[in-house]
């Protein structure tokens, strides 16, 4: 059985990838979130939800409140995050009476959930994460990230009419 909707997988790690890179700070906000992977508040609620009832992120209420992670990011894999995503029904073990036929169409499947299964368990949050760690995230107070200024050079103009009569004679 194939990732059925990888979009939706791809936006879970996504913020679960920023909570982990954030992980030493503070609890990271749903505008922070929304910010970084440019997903819209009510479709990220949505999944941190999922993310939250799957014992992948904790959420804190209140001022200073947001999103950590549950559990250690070395410990979380992105198949974790996938069945706190789809459940544990989409990349299901093969039982005894699958096994009999593994040629057949259904073994074909089963053989692409298990390769899923296998490729989805080799990654870490801490694998994921470590390029987002490594970024600055916006933060409050310079969102845009405007150059400076440059310094200001003074016209080299006559300031009255009589300068003007000065500078023509020169």
């Amino acid at each position: 059985m194939a990732l059925e909707t990888p979009k939706r997988l791809k936006a879970a790690v996504d913020a679960v990838a920023v909570i982990a890179g954030q992980q030493r700070a503070q609890p990271v906000t749903t505008q922070l979130l929304c910010e970084t992977t440019g997903l819209s508040v009510s479709y990220l609620e949505k999944i941190m939800r999922d993310l939250k009832q799957g014992g992948i992120v904790r959420s804190y209420r209140g001022p200073g409140g947001g999103y950590r992670l549950g559990r250690d990011m070395d410990e979380l894999t992105v198949l974790d995050v996938y069945r706190a995503i789809h459940g544990e029904d989409d990349l299901a073990a093969p039982t005894a009476h699958d096994q009999a036929e593994p040629r057949g169409p259904l073994g074909f499947e089963l053989e692409q959930a298990q390769e899923a299964q296998r490729f989805l368990a080799s990654y870490t949050l801490a694998d994921v994460a470590r390029p987002i760690h490594d970024e600055r995230l916006p933060s409050k107070g310079n969102r845009f990230k405007l150059k400076p200024l440059p310094t200001p050079t003074l016209p080299r103009a006559p300031r009255s009419v009589f300068d003007w009569s000065a500078s023509m004679a020169a």
